[in-house]
């Protein structure tokens, strides 16, 4: 998963648009926390 998220950073460039790096990282933490409140029912 490291490598993923290594590659993901490899193309987004924050100097170019960093309002969209932001907004990935935001969805990415809100949808792991979606699995975890769906594990936890």
């Amino acid at each position: 998963m490291s490598s993923q998220i290594g590659t993901e950073r490899a193309w987004i460039r924050p100097e170019i648009c960093p309002f969209l790096q932001f907004y990935l990282l935001d969805y990415k933490k809100y949808y792991i926390i979606g699995l975890l409140m769906g594990q936890n029912e």
